[in-house]
């Protein structure tokens, strides 16, 4: 154990060293915020590095909250999906929070789908994760006839882009239905008048700082260090408690990005931004749909979704996300007992068939 010690205290020693170059930057960065040209870059809308958010009052707000949980199971011959997807109502007057509603209901049960077909573990993934996505879509689709002021997702506004199989997969059918869902959720925002957003808790993007990068040559400091950094690092020192960064596209060319392509002319119209809604937590990115690329429209699109976002998301100073989606997530969420409780009723209902005999790696003699 010695010499990993040696090792651990290396490695400590390494992290803060590493720590303070990114302050040291950002420090510099910050101060010299105004020679930076951000607007030269075209992906850029915002000109400012970053600007401070004045919280929504709350004095008449309705806020609409979705999330999904998953859980999945391989077994010897079969493969059991369980999702659970819930949208959460939150109405404000006065400043205060007055009626709670859940969408379809206050207790849910979650829906299932059994695989009986051989299929490789990376395509079992991308179907779980597209049976999840419908739920969550198809309730994000149904809440807004309840007509909030804005609607948020858990997680962006576009499908990831592992979620996108090939076109020649089994799956693809599965994904162009995730397709149509959005397009429909984009129009039914738009048409509606609904803020749409999704709320990115730990995001790994280098977006914001690789052009951060291209921007400021002229500030004759070394931003090497920006290399070796993602978006929420480097943001968590930059930015104060209720300021956004600037804003940008959510694809520098949206139409060589293969999911915005399926999407189609919404595809156009996704833009991001950072904020630090508390102290001790990292920024949250925030994705959202502008009903135009008219840049005052897509600005002021932004400058509102941030105060909504803002004025719930300050309950607690180590855990900065809205409160809307925090209880979402409660009421989604899976556990081991709900996955066992399925499985114990088909044992019960065809008895220990062999395709249903737990893998291997789960029934390890201790």
């Amino acid at each position: 154990m010695a010499m990993i010690s040696k090792d651990l205290d290396y490695i400590g020693k390494s992290l803060k060293d590493w720590e303070k170059s990114v302050l040291s930057v950002v420090e510099i960065i910050r101060s010299k915020k105004d020679k930076l040209t951000l607007e030269n870059d075209s992906q850029v809308i915002s000109k400012s590095l970053f600007r401070t958010v004045l919280p929504d009052d709350l004095k008449s707000r309705t806020y609409i909250g979705v999330d999904g949980g998953l859980i999945k199971k391989e077994y010897h011959g079969i493969d059991i999906i369980l999702t659970r997807a819930v949208a959460v109502k939150f109405d404000f007057k006065d400043g205060k929070l007055y009626d709670t509603q859940y969408i379809p209901g206050t207790f849910n049960e979650p829906k299932i789908s059994v695989i009986n077909r051989p299929m490789y573990e990376s395509d079992f993934s991308i179907k779980a994760s597209l049976f999840r996505i419908n739920e969550e879509i198809s309730i994000a689709v149904e809440s807004l006839s309840r007509s909030p002021d804005i609607l948020l997702l858990d997680g962006s506004v576009v499908p990831h882009p592992q979620s996108r199989p090939k076109s020649d997969s089994e799956l693809y059918t599965d994904y162009l239905e995730i397709v149509r869902l959005y397009k429909t959720l984009y129009e039914k925002s738009i048409k509606k008048n609904i803020y749409l957003a999704g709320v990115v808790e730990d995001s790994r993007s280098t977006t914001c700082v690789d052009l951060i990068k291209s921007c400021s040559t002229e500030l004759s400091i070394n931003i090497s260090i920006l290399e070796t950094v993602k978006d929420t690092h480097f943001l968590f020192y930059l930015l104060k408690q209720g300021e956004m960064s600037f804003v940008f596209r959510y694809s520098k060319k949206p139409d060589q990005n293969l999911v915005l392509k399926d999407i189609g002319q919404n595809g156009n119209n996704i833009y991001s931004f950072y904020m630090k809604t508390v102290e001790f937590d990292r920024p949250i990115r925030i994705d959202f749909l502008s009903e135009t690329n008219d840049t005052d429209i897509v600005l002021n699109c932004a400058k509102d979704i941030a105060s909504y976002v803002l004025a719930i998301s300050t309950h607690n100073t180590t855990y900065g996300c809205p409160s809307v989606i925090i209880e979402a997530d409660l009421r989604a969420k899976l556990n081991e007992q709900e996955i066992s409780f399925v499985e114990n009723s088909i044992f019960s209902s065809v008895g220990n068939l062999p395709g249903i005999f737990d893998l291997r790696r789960n029934r390890r003699p201790l």
